[in-house]
């Protein structure tokens, strides 16, 4: 089923790209409309719990809120606050499409599925905030990452960064891991005295002097990420017919977004040419598909995470036979390998959330690419413990 749909959506090809490019963002913002739709006539409830959504517009940025119930965007502390535990958490997400298309609530029920999940086997409420960031047919790089940066300065302004994790998937995840490096590198020069506290948050301020590796997120965690945007890597050809995208339009899109402002051969616009080093003690996942276009890139980064990274986690999930963003994409069709990388990615949160920001962790990658759930939890658990 999932090779005949992919196959099906290859139909498309038969456009020049930038209609190609129109015709996928009007399917994913009409697939956006109609899933709030949805959830307000299903009383914004999704498996066992409320999913109210709001929108957010402040300096620099704006984006959708995810919650269990209206609070003021003004005011992102009080988000949750007062419903399924004293804990807050917040996942900072940034959907994908290139840079050039999608809209913030394109997964939106697989949001809520996440959420409950969380919820349901760890007991861990979390808010979730979806960047509107600006498309590159608007704006090239590097307007997205800023308005990323605006973004998690103001959620970090309410929200202990320990418990924000950033989450992206495709291009969004290329924005995530982008964000990482932005941050870090902030820190270190506020650590060696080039900037001036104004620049940063006081939650920021304030928890710089616990953090040993300059961690400042409880971690990040990509979907099918877009890691190099010179889109040369063999699995181009050798999966062309296997997965739903097209490397020309990825070209094409990655083209669009890097401009004149960038290249495509630097760390800035392709995280995945950056040295893993440079994320400290920061806790990595990376998820993928053993079909995708860009299956050599998830491999080629892992191994750069094994020979460069003294410090911090690095799990790599990469599942053989499956496509670009497969969850995501064939969830709604209740498919077991989508929901099962749903529970997954809910343990692998409160991993992250659960870790000791205090205590450097050795440098370690662990590949779960065939470890079902259960396994997967073992892992996690001995290595939370340090065994």
């Amino acid at each position: 089923v999932v090779s005949l749909l992919c196959r099906g959506l290859h139909v498309l090809d038969l456009f020049e790209r930038p209609l190609r490019s129109k015709l996928l963002h009007g399917l994913l913002c009409g697939v956006a409309y109609l899933q709030r739709r949805l959830l307000a006539l299903l009383g914004h409830r999704w498996g066992g719990m409320r999913h109210m959504v709001s929108p957010v517009r402040s300096l620099g940025f704006k984006g959708m809120l995810i919650t269990s119930g209206l609070a003021p965007p003004s005011k992102p502390a009080a988000l949750d606050e007062g419903t399924r535990g004293d804990e807050r958490h917040v996942v900072f997400y940034i959907h994908g499409g290139g840079y050039h298309i999608g809209h913030p609530l394109q997964q939106l029920f697989w949001l809520c599925s996440l959420r409950w999940r969380m919820w349901r086997r760890y007991r861990r409420c979390a808010a979730i905030f979806c960047l509107d960031y600006t498309l590159s047919d608007v704006g090239g790089y590097p307007l997205q990452i800023s308005e990323a940066n605006a973004a998690y300065d103001w959620l970090s302004s309410s929200f202990e960064p320990r418990r924000i994790l950033l989450m992206g998937d495709s291009a969004g995840g290329n924005a995530a891991l982008a964000l990482c490096h932005s941050v870090m590198n902030r820190a270190r020069r506020y650590r060696e005295g080039r900037e001036g506290k104004g620049d940063l948050s006081p939650a920021i301020q304030d928890f710089f002097g616990t953090i040993p590796g300059e961690i400042l997120p409880a971690g990040v965690i990509t979907l099918s990420p877009w890691l190099d945007l010179r889109c040369e890597s063999h699995a181009y050809e050798r999966n062309r017919l296997r997965d739903w995208l097209d490397a020309g339009l990825l070209k094409y899109w990655a083209e669009r977004y890097v401009g004149k402002n960038g290249s495509p051969h630097s760390g800035a616009v392709s995280p995945g040419l950056e040295s893993p080093s440079k994320l400290g003690n920061l806790p990595l996942y990376v998820t993928g598909g053993g079909d995708e276009l860009l299956a050599d890139d998830f491999h080629s980064f892992g191994r750069r995470c094994r020979e460069e990274r003294a410090a911090g986690c690095t799990i790599l999930d990469v599942r053989e036979h499956q496509v670009h963003d497969h969850s995501i994409m064939f969830h709604a069709m209740g498919l077991a390998s989508a929901c099962d990388a749903l529970d997954r990615l809910a343990c692998v949160s409160s991993f992250m959330w659960d870790l000791n920001s205090s205590e450097k962790m050795a440098g370690n990658l662990l590949d779960i690419g065939h470890a079902d759930l259960a396994t997967v939890e073992r892992v996690l658990t001995a290595l939370r413990k340090h065994e």
